[in-house]
């Protein structure tokens, strides 16, 4: 009886393609991920005006309300003056 486990190696032109597909996956979900934060988010900084904006209202409905306001204006006379 053989005592000692023998374990076969995978071939090395096997490794490099799996480490390919593996990278090109990783580099393609990053890719995704970064462009839809980038496409779907309001910029940062204009929050924090439009809430520095609405700060005066004292129930946070009005305050969501108006800085949502504030950040919708701009669009819509973007829209309006095409």
């Amino acid at each position: 009886m053989n005592a000692k486990a023998t374990f076969t190696r995978p071939r090395v032109a096997t490794v490099l393609v799996a480490s390919g597909l593996s990278a090109l996956i990783t580099f393609g979900l990053f890719a995704a991920i970064v462009g839809a934060f980038q496409r779907a988010g309001t910029p940062f900084d204009q929050i924090l005006t439009a809430e520095h904006v609405c700060a005066q209202y004292a129930f946070v409905s009005e305050r969501d309300n108006c800085a949502r306001l504030y950040l919708v204006a701009p669009r819509i006379q973007n829209v309006a003056s095409r």
